[in-house]
């Protein structure tokens, strides 16, 4: 997490430096989608994937308090 913090701030401070190039493209509520609610069942880990889908797995369902 601290790395993708560091990360996300240089992106953040590129991004901005370039702000007054960036081309802006109107979003259509045509083109919006849900993303189905999760379930518990859906957090699952199935321990037949490889180790790196299990890690992502985990912290995609974990939450920080």
């Amino acid at each position: 997490m601290n790395r993708l913090a560091e990360t996300g701030a240089e992106l953040l401070g590129e991004t901005l430096a370039g702000i007054e190039h960036i081309e802006l493209k109107p979003q259509t509520n045509a083109d919006a989608t849900y993303a189905p609610m999760l379930t518990r069942e859906d957090g699952l880990i199935d321990w037949t994937m490889n180790a790196v889908a299990v890690e992502r797995r985990v912290r995609g369902f974990s939450t920080l308090a």
